[in-house]
């Protein structure tokens, strides 16, 4: 029986769970690696779960937002409008996401708010054991 305090093997470490960091969770599962993945919101989606400004809107038409690597996920989903706003791609990014999330370790690490004040501060995590890195380290950004 494993512990909490043992550390398992990880392939890859992936930065970012917006549409490139799914991407990439996506690939390495289909190549049986193992994936921890670190996020700095409280979910997956990148720009469009921290864009949340009024009528926040991709400019171009929603099937390019579409994994098309996939049938199964074009086929799941049906676009409300050609040009859908924020919360429907954050849907979209979630509906991905949530079948990912089963089989990877996805560390929202989500800032805390410091008494007294109104920015928030980070919690550092543990660095990974050297024995223990990943061969494989992704920094995503952007599609």
């Amino acid at each position: 029986m494993s512990t909490h305090t043992e550390q398992q093997q990880i392939d890859m470490v992936v930065v970012g769970a917006g549409f490139a960091g799914l991407y990439m969770i996506y690939r390495a599962r289909q190549r049986g690696l193992s994936v921890r993945c670190f996020e700095m919101g409280e979910g997956v989606g990148g720009t469009w779960y921290w864009n949340r400004y009024p009528g926040a809107r991709v400019d171009i038409e929603c099937v390019e937002y579409s994994y098309s690597f996939s049938r199964e996920l074009e086929q799941e989903w049906d676009w409300s409008e050609r040009y859908a706003g924020q919360r429907e791609i954050e849907r979209y990014a979630n509906h991905v996401g949530s079948p990912l999330c089963k089989s990877v370790t996805i560390l929202f690490l989500v800032p805390k708010k410091k008494r007294g004040t109104k920015r928030p501060s980070l919690t550092p995590c543990k660095p990974l054991r050297s024995d223990s890195a990943p061969q494989r380290q992704l920094c995503v950004v952007g599609w």
